[in-house]
């Protein structure tokens, strides 16, 4: 390979190397840049490796690699004498060019994706890279929750995905909507529900899909100890002290014709 070559021009240092540049220091002080630095869209910065990896099929362009907590840590700090914080902002245009305002007749689409935060995982069952990287299990994505044309218009929702055991793919837990109304399981055929960790006995309250049931009861296990059932079979029963709505009997069960106590 050729040698690096550099060269300056207008005060701008240009250095050219076939097969990469390296940045060394003979002590201990590291390289200290003291102005802003600007990679080129399609351009990364790895820390930590020496190549990119693909992570959930794609290859992201700042990446952080390491063997312990310390070298897979990223921190982001704020010194100041004020109340305000460090952050972690997910931006989304619309706009087709980086730099570019949103046109404004373009109408925004709900559910349109703002950011993700993701958990993946190596579960040892490939040895391809592409695939071991691949496998989810929690995301939590910020997205547009209605169709917006407006100026001034930005209605959000927080959505919660889990991955249950025996499988890889990720389906919705729990949705925070713009109204502030909090909606679980996503439309799937599963059991749903708060569990109430006390330090004595626990308690539940949830939606058993397989009896179709509402309910609220002891135990950390939905359904294990109801207190009370009702749901829709048997147009809309309800058992107070039995475990199952479809029970004819308990210390008080209600239906549209009948109550026994």
């Amino acid at each position: 390979a050729a040698a690096a070559t550099w060269s300056t021009a207008a005060g701008i240092l240009t250095i050219d190397g076939d097969d990469g540049i390296t940045l060394q220091t003979t002590g201990s002080g590291g390289v200290t840049i003291a102005e802003d630095t600007f990679h080129s869209n399609g351009t990364g910065v790895v820390v930590g490796d020496t190549a990119q990896r693909t992570i959930t099929g794609q290859v992201p362009e700042f990446q952080i690699a390491g063997t312990t907590g310390a070298d897979a840590t990223l921190t982001i700090g704020r010194w100041s004498a004020s109340a305000g914080g460090g952050g972690l902002h997910f931006f989304k245009s619309r706009a087709s060019t980086i730099g570019t305002l949103h046109a404004d007749s373009r109408v925004d689409t709900a559910g349109d994706t703002i950011g993700n935060i993701v958990f993946t995982i190596d579960d040892g069952s490939t040895s391809s890279e592409t695939n071991a990287y691949n496998h989810y299990a929690a995301r939590i994505s910020g997205q547009l929750d209605a169709a917006t044309s407006g100026a001034n218009d930005a209605p959000g929702r927080l959505v919660f995905y889990t991955t249950a055991s025996g499988g890889i793919t990720e389906s919705e837990a729990m949705r925070i909507g713009n109204n502030g109304m909090m909606t679980y399981g996503g439309g799937v055929s599963r059991d749903t529900g708060i569990i109430f960790d006390n330090a004595g006995t626990d308690y539940h309250v949830g939606v058993e899909s397989g009896d179709d049931e509402f309910i609220i009861g002891f135990g950390a296990v939905l359904g294990t100890t109801p207190i009370m059932t009702m749901g829709a079979i048997g147009n809309g029963r309800v058992t107070i002290g039995k475990q199952q709505e479809t029970t004819t009997h308990g210390l008080l069960y209600l239906n549209p014709d009948t109550v026994t106590v």
